[in-house]
């Protein structure tokens, strides 16, 4: 991208219509985040190449080797963006960030995305009381 005085919903949108092929990093295969860029292809008609992990800090090591280009994380992501290493595009969630308040949300950028509802539990061994 050569004019580097793009906001970033603009350089967001000049990937997604300029990239060939965009590759995104994920913890793995049913991973929230891949759900996430999912719902982003479907909202934008566009085609990101999943690149799986086993875990997150791998991926993290890829995007800043420019192996791939883009990630959704939240704590290796957060951490990186602190440390100046990368450069966090949107925040995916429906409201900005405490922490990055700087950072626009997807809805902001994609007007209409509607972020894939996600659960966590709890777990412990079968044994435990």
């Amino acid at each position: 991208m050569p004019n580097t005085t793009y906001s970033v919903p603009e350089k967001l949108g000049i990937l997604i219509a300029t990239e060939p092929k965009i590759a995104y990093d994920s913890a793995g295969v049913g991973s929230a985040p891949q759900f996430r860029f999912e719902a982003l292809m479907a909202e934008t008609e566009t085609v990101f190449e999943h690149v799986p992990y086993k875990g997150g800090t791998a991926f993290g090591a890829d995007l800043l080797a420019g192996r791939t280009h883009t990630f959704a994380d939240g704590t290796i992501g957060a951490n990186l963006a602190k440390a100046n290493k990368i450069k966090l595009l949107a925040i995916l969630d429906n409201k900005r960030s405490a922490d990055f308040p700087d950072v626009p949300t997807i809805h902001e950028i994609i007007q209409g995305y509607q972020i894939p509802p996600t659960w966590y539990l709890l777990e412990g061994p079968a044994n435990m009381p």
